[in-house]
């Protein structure tokens, strides 16, 4: 049982195939948590959108739908607070954090008067984990993060588009200074502010056709934001590899677990590594040299050391200390800069796609 004491409700962070879901149905198992399935998601703004089982995307099976805990208003049967702007290039908008707080605020109370512990897993606060820890500090908030590499295969093997799609939206929303900057960055005609969940599965599929390296690229770089946004705003970092990483954390998985919930068991819990990603280890190595150099550049320099030692902590990744191809690197470069359209300089943080490197 949480410690009710020291915390009013759990909140998972991470990004998408890291096991989140996995999670999310072990706390849905007991009966003492009122769990929220990706608060942020789009789905939300019409809440019949919501499929009622996992399909194709390895998931844990469901006893019940993904966002069956929500409560509805009599008002207008929405969930109360939800915004679309949750789920897209949220750091662009000016009334985040007061809108964000009305609406976590009123997740948790509603479990709280339940007499529940309120467990939130978002897929979607990485790039605003500052919110959570000025916002809801009161909460247990943990960050998540998968091997990178695997991670990518996993994007690729599930719904390529999908993933890659919401990755650029949010790559933009952490780089772009406003919304018509993001729009330019995305390449692509699209008007956030006037999304459904029904039109934007014609604006996924646009992103299933770009290279590996150009996805890599933008997956990565989140990879290394979320996390360092979790290291700055010091939340403990669980690796959910850690049964084979040789990074010892402190608060790897079981560990954590014992140590913060000690009545949660960890059963049939092997997150998968693929062998498809050694195949891709030059892209994989050359992408990230090329986002650390980017990073090195920006505001979260002082978190890169910190940042590499994770990196490290994958044996699958030891390669990484091998030099990329200097062409390939060039030629990636060049690739991502045109895949962007950053050929202008939109980086609020100080980074420049245009850097040679």
């Amino acid at each position: 049982m949480l410690n009710k004491d020291k915390h009013t409700a759990i909140i998972f962070h991470s990004m998408w195939r890291t096991s989140s879901t996995y999670f999310f149905a072990l706390f849905r198992e007991r009966d003492e948590y009122l769990t929220y399935y990706e608060p942020f998601n789009e789905a939300l703004i019409t809440i019949e959108n919501a499929l009622n089982q996992p399909k194709e995307i390895s998931h844990p099976t469901l006893k019940n739908p993904y966002f069956h805990e929500y409560r509805l208003s009599e008002e207008n049967n929405r969930v109360k607070y939800f915004d679309l702007n949750f789920a897209y290039l949220q750091k662009l908008w000016a009334d985040f954090d007061s809108a964000c707080k009305s609406y976590v605020d009123n997740l948790v109370q509603v479990a709280l008067s339940e007499n529940k512990i309120p467990f939130l897993q978002f897929n979607r606060s990485f790039l605003c984990l500052d919110h959570f820890k000025k916002f809801h500090n009161q909460a247990l908030n943990v960050y998540f993060y998968r091997n990178p590499r695997n991670q990518f295969i996993s994007y690729e093997n599930s719904g390529k588009g999908y993933y890659i799609g919401l990755s650029y939206l949010q790559f933009a929303s952490e780089m772009c200074r406003n919304s018509s900057d993001a729009l330019r960055f995305i390449n692509i005609p699209f008007y956030y502010s006037n999304v459904s969940f029904q039109n934007t599965l014609g604006f996924y599929k646009a992103f299933s056709d770009l290279s590996a390296a150009t996805s890599y690229y933008v997956v990565f770089s989140l990879w290394c934001i979320g996390l360092m946004n979790a290291i700055r705003n010091d939340l403990p970092c669980i690796s959910v590899d850690s049964k084979r990483s040789q990074y010892n954390l402190k608060n790897g998985v079981l560990d954590f677990f014992e140590g913060e919930i000690p009545d949660l068991a960890l059963q049939n819990y092997n997150p998968r590594s693929y062998n498809s990603a050694r195949e891709l280890s030059d892209i994989f190595r050359s992408v990230e040299k090329l986002v650390i150099s980017h990073l090195n550049e920006s505001e979260y320099q002082p978190y890169i050391a910190e940042l590499q030692a994770h990196l490290a902590s994958f044996p699958d990744n030891q390669e990484n200390i091998a030099p990329p191809q200097p062409g390939l690197l060039r030629k990636i470069s060049e690739e991502v800069r045109l895949a962007t359209n950053a050929n202008f300089t939109v980086i609020a943080n100080g980074v420049n796609l245009n850097a040679n490197s």
